[in-house]
């Protein structure tokens, strides 16, 4: 027989934490980050349930055989294969890997409608214009654009030659799996390329790293140019700046970066992953020459800038939120690179409760909680979401070639 909780204990979820020196609820600066940080704490404690009901998400086998040297290969656990080759999108078991995405994507935004109440974001999000999100939504689809260039580009540094039209079909297939803890799993990507051209996994994997590594480096200076418009948040910006030198120090240097993972990995808990850091950097190092990584960077700060843009756009859909470009940098990219390195499945939880945070500190009065919580509704939808629905789409195209070409 369940057990009730007492009401004042359920509610306990829903309030942010008392931080000392700092203004209660309701007014100053740390008033959203604080109640953002309540949202999160809610998502994880539900999240917790769902990981019982779901197998935890597979990420194990890194390394292959390869020539006289071994290349990491971070893989997800491989979907089914249809009988044309290729990966079998609505197979059981593809299907029971999205559980634990799925569960969580609904307690997420569970938490949002709980927190804000789902009858205020409803009414907020409706008087929203159209062609708000129609800008929103293209600004998005040129952030998909900026990154097949540097796919395509990622390709011609491997000498890997592949038809556009494939290719683009390849790429856009990875955004199904955008969804698993760092986006790792777009490395199915390498899968297809295997499947329809035999060339070896291990070979194009190294790009998929090469592109969670550049992207991180990108958000971080969107993030730390966010920085520079708040108080106080001038050696932040600096940190976060210095931390893409550091970024671009241990991608581009063995000597700096064996050494880094020597040292990190003599703590006791970490030494076992020595081999397999090791083997992440050689990968790394076939890509990230100093040019290479660079451009990699600068093309991930234009595709995630757009989509900072996008944020503020939608902002602008609602009346009095004033949420510069600017304060949209930080409000976008500070939650992105917390559900990321969060390592929970598309950052889930993690990222809506931190932007809904975020955009109640740095949007101005008219950032209520609803109108927060309809604003981060609204952005997932339109970076996030479409996004996983075009992979899908993609890859059911990919598999229906694939079977005529059998046929």
């Amino acid at each position: 027989m369940s057990r009730r909780l007492p009401e004042t204990q359920e509610k306990t979820y829903l309030v942010a934490p008392e931080v000392p020196g700092l203004p209660s609820i309701g007014g100053g600066t740390w008033s959203g980050f604080r109640s953002g940080t309540a949202l999160v704490h809610l998502v994880l404690r539900l999240g917790t349930i769902a990981a019982a009901l779901a197998n935890a998400w597979p990420m194990t086998g890194w390394v292959q055989r390869v020539g006289h040297k071994n290349v990491a290969e971070p893989r997800i656990a491989e979907p089914a294969l249809s009988e044309g080759g290729g990966p079998d999108v609505f197979s059981h078991q593809l299907m029971r890997k999205m559980l634990l995405p799925m569960v969580l994507a609904v307690l997420a935004y569970g938490a949002l409608l709980l927190y804000a109440d789902a009858g205020a974001i409803t009414r907020q999000a409706a008087e929203v214009p159209g062609k708000v999100l129609v800008l929103a939504t293209n600004l998005a689809v040129s952030n998909y654009v900026v990154r097949f260039f540097r796919w395509q580009y990622y390709l011609r540094c491997l000498q890997i030659s592949v038809p556009i039209y494939d290719s683009a079909l390849i790429f856009v297939s990875g955004f199904a799996m955008s969804i698993t803890p760092g986006k790792m799993g777009e490395v199915i990507k390498s899968m297809l390329l295997k499947q329809a051209y035999d060339i070896p996994v291990a070979r194009s994997a190294p790009i998929v790293l090469a592109e969670r590594v550049t992207d991180l480096g990108g958000l971080l200076i969107l993030g730390g140019v966010g920085l520079l418009g708040i108080a106080h948040g001038t050696w932040s910006a600096i940190a976060s700046f210095l931390m893409v030198g550091v970024l671009f120090a241990l991608s581009t240097s063995r000597a700096l970066g064996t050494f880094a993972i020597n040292t990190a990995t003599r703590i006791g808990p970490l030494s076992r992953l020595k081999s397999k850091l090791l083997d992440v950097q050689e990968s790394l190092l076939e890509l990230n020459k100093p040019s290479a990584f660079a451009l990699g960077v600068a093309l991930s700060v234009v595709a995630w800038g757009v989509q900072c843009v996008s944020l503020s756009v939608i902002a602008s859909g609602f009346a009095d939120v004033n949420l510069s470009l600017q304060h949209g940098l930080l409000a976008y990219s500070a939650p992105l690179l917390a559900g990321t390195l969060a390592l929970i499945p598309g950052g889930l939880g993690v990222t809506e409760g931190s932007m809904t945070g975020a955009l109640q500190s740095l949007g101005g009065a008219g950032a209520t909680p609803a109108v927060a919580a309809a604003i981060t509704i609204l952005c997932r939808l339109t970076t996030f979401w479409i996004a996983i629905a075009l992979g899908f789409a993609a890859l059911a195209i990919w598999r229906s070639r694939r079977d005529q070409g059998e046929g």
